[in-house]
């Protein structure tokens, strides 16, 4: 998809809109004891096409302290959920292997995290 540095240090994805992002990052009681350092430049890619119509992903990052997360939505006029899940799957060995989650379920973040790195 793209040979883009950051996805091969990528440790777990995040399906989350910006405001979802903002909130989890920014108003999240649970992360004051974490480093957040987030990347401000973000990549949109065309994935695939939907009736000659793009479905496009962002792709921003954030690491907290060591590991590096890659939250994803689509923005595009049309959104195939099982085309992006295919196309994260097929390129991405880490969304592959399950670590992948959305802002509902952070706490699966937290603990890999905590497990990783001793946080």
């Amino acid at each position: 998809m793209d040979s883009d540095d950051r996805f091969a240090t990528t440790e777990y994805f995040i399906e989350a809109t910006p405001f979802e992002q903002e909130a989890l990052l920014l108003r999240n009681e649970n992360l004051k004891k974490y480093k957040i350092t987030q990347d401000n430049m973000g990549i949109v890619k065309t994935i695939g096409y939907l009736d000659k119509r793009p479905v496009c992903v962002s792709f921003d990052w954030t690491k907290i302290n060591a590991c590096r997360i890659c939250f994803y939505y689509s923005e595009s006029e049309v959104v195939d959920w099982k085309m992006i899940d295919d196309s994260l799957s097929k390129t991405f060995s880490v969304y592959r292997e399950g670590r992948r989650t959305n802002v509902r379920n952070f706490g699966h973040v937290l603990e890999y995290i905590r497990q990783k790195y001793g946080c």
